[in-house]
């Protein structure tokens, strides 16, 4: 009997160990090309362990590692190689649209469109005009939607590739109704001249482009919905992000969101997307600032205070200290592209748009306090009214991974092991953190091999 109650102790012992070392179900995908969907946990040493329903479970070391999602969504699953475009008519299993996307034609198009759904790839085929009409001629796939929100796809590819007038398209659009030529505002990548920002109002239409040949997919395009105002975003990688444009529009609170796609003037587009992100704007007032250092290690964390010399991080940070000489940014609020600003300026960026050139004197009481040549010292409310505060240039350096969690946190680390259910990672700015396995969101190769 002692025997055997040994025998279940260890085993539950077991279990215990493997239920917190796992985590909910994810993607990794690695070097020599695989991709292992299936429950992810740290395995002692350095590498990852996929468990997979009734197989023998699958070691990834982080020198094989590609990327690695923890937390399995639509957007993670990788588009499929070669696929075709099938017949309209398929059950679930064969391509249908997932609930609740719909499909429609807009306009007056010569054929009806068609699309189909691969693990969470979309392909569509458009066609041109009947003749012109008023409005919008388009094959959208689309949902329901309503308040703001930031939207991300990848134009994985267009076809026709050229580069002329009423140009193939492809990408994301907001749209009021279904009418041809309701009010709508998309972010697309044509099959061979750039991309587009395209606003359309009761008011009137207002087109911004970047007419790039070279920008060809596959790509990445992102709308971010903020109360009246939307801006569109084109990006290399789907992490850093260029705007392209931004306009007040028109559009209710509730919307029609989706994939929209234009045959040129003559001839049908074919197009895939994936990597398709819907998510709500998350709330300024529930944003964790973030501490972007200079070797672009970000921390998310409700600091507890800044001087001139030192940060000192929250307790849900261990009450950390930082050097305030190796910090480049603090950002108060989601959304601000400051990679814009000319480099080597310093100072404060409004929520408005203004910034005040001025060295950095700490934060003290929801103040921020810079001292200005023009203007001496001046104090701006963190309230809503500073969007970021930039000290210095950010400098990357080279880290063959990178660690993101769900906090909003960017870790570079120059090392990287594990121990049970945590990462243990090391930085030169920061030196050793630990990250529960609970905490993870991804990690990812930043330099080819």
């Amino acid at each position: 009997m002692t025997t055997r109650l040994r025998a279940c102790a260890r085993l539950l012992g077991l279990l215990l160990c493997l239920h917190t070392c796992t985590t909910a179900a994810g993607v990794v995908q690695t070097l020599d090309g695989k991709t292992i969907r299936g429950a992810i946990r740290l395995e002692v040493g350095d590498g990852l362990v996929i468990t997979l329903r009734n197989k023998e479970p699958i070691r990834v070391p982080f020198t094989n590692l590609l990327r690695a999602n923890f937390i399995a969504t639509e957007e993670t699953n990788p588009p499929p190689s070669n696929a075709h475009l099938p017949p309209a008519n398929l059950d679930e299993h064969r391509g249908a649209l997932p609930s609740p996307w719909k499909t429609a034609d807009v306009g007056n198009p010569k054929r009806p469109g068609v699309a189909a759904h691969y693990h969470g790839s979309f392909t569509l085929e458009a066609h041109p005009a009947v003749k012109r009409i008023k409005g919008d001629t388009l094959y959208f796939v689309y949902r329901p939607w309503q308040g703001d929100g930031e939207f991300i796809a990848r134009v994985a590819s267009v076809e026709p590739r050229q580069a002329k007038e009423k140009l193939a398209r492809a990408g994301l659009m907001l749209r009021a109704s279904l009418e041809a030529d309701s009010p709508s505002v998309s972010m697309s990548l044509t099959g061979g001249a750039g991309s587009v920002f395209r606003r359309k109002s009761r008011k009137g239409e207002r087109v911004i482009n970047d007419p790039r040949p070279d920008l060809n997919p596959p790509y990445w395009v992102k709308l971010v919905r903020e109360g009246g105002a939307i801006a569109g975003f084109q990006s290399t990688d789907g992490h850093q992000w260029k705007l392209v444009g931004s306009s007040e529009t028109d559009l209710p609170e509730k919307i029609l969101l989706g994939l929209g796609v234009t045959g040129s003037r003559k001839a049908k587009c074919l197009a895939t997307l994936d990597h398709i992100t819907l998510r709500p704007l998350q709330p300024r007032a529930a944003f964790i600032p973030r501490i972007v250092l200079r070797d672009g290690t970000v921390v998310a964390d409700h600091f507890s205070a800044i001087s001139e010399t030192e940060v000192l991080l929250s307790k849900e940070k261990q009450a950390r200290k930082l050097r305030t000489a190796d910090v480049a940014r603090l950002l108060f609020q989601p959304g601000f592209e400051v990679d814009t600003l000319t480099p080597g300026r310093a100072g404060v960026l409004m929520s408005n748009g203004d910034f005040i050139d001025g060295d950095f004197r700490g934060i003290e009481a929801n103040w921020v306090k810079i001292s200005s040549v023009l203007l001496g010292q001046r104090r701006y409310e963190l309230n809503r009214k500073v969007a970021a505060v930039l000290l210095r240039d950010v400098t990357p350096q080279p880290a063959p991974l990178e660690v993101a969690t769900l906090d909003g946190s960017l870790w570079r680390p120059g090392r990287l092991t594990c121990k049970r259910d945590t990462l243990i990672l090391a930085t030169p700015l920061v030196g050793e953190w630990r990250i529960a396995s609970d905490e993870l969101l991804e990690i990812r190769r930043t330099t080819p091999r």
